[in-house]
């Protein structure tokens, strides 16, 4: 898909998040599961650092579970902050590896469950 046509599907699903129940996302990223490598950014994503940053997170949790005994995949991380809730869904490609969407969210205006169910919805055609 090119950057322009991720961009676009990134701005739209930034946007999903709004509504009475929770608040806009402040920043969404789409991030290379394998790398860390960014491909495309909509709104203030500095809150949750580089794609790298994210990236480095998740491999540090994933390995901690693993170490722990937990088993399967990990799919989604939702960290709290004092100000922002940050959630980070692994979604599967076909054909290819995992990306990761990243959103940054207003703590005191959302409801994090709800987020993650809109953002869950508004990814599930992104590698359709």
């Amino acid at each position: 898909m090119p950057v322009n046509a991720l961009e676009t599907v990134l701005g739209e699903i930034h946007s999903a998040t709004g509504g009475p129940e929770a608040a806009a996302a402040s920043g969404t990223a789409l991030i290379d599961a394998a790398t860390g490598l960014t491909y495309a950014e909509a709104g203030d994503c500095a809150a949750a650092g580089s794609g790298h940053d994210v990236w480095r997170l998740l491999a540090l949790i994933e390995d901690g579970l693993h170490r722990a005994g937990a088993e399967g995949e990990l799919e989604s991380v939702t960290v709290t902050a004092r100000h922002t809730y940050h959630l980070v869904s692994v979604l599967p490609r076909q054909g290819g590896d995992p990306v990761l969407l990243s959103a940054v969210l207003d703590r005191a205006h959302t409801n994090p469950a709800l987020a993650a169910r809109q953002l869950a919805t508004a990814a599930e055609g992104l590698f359709a």
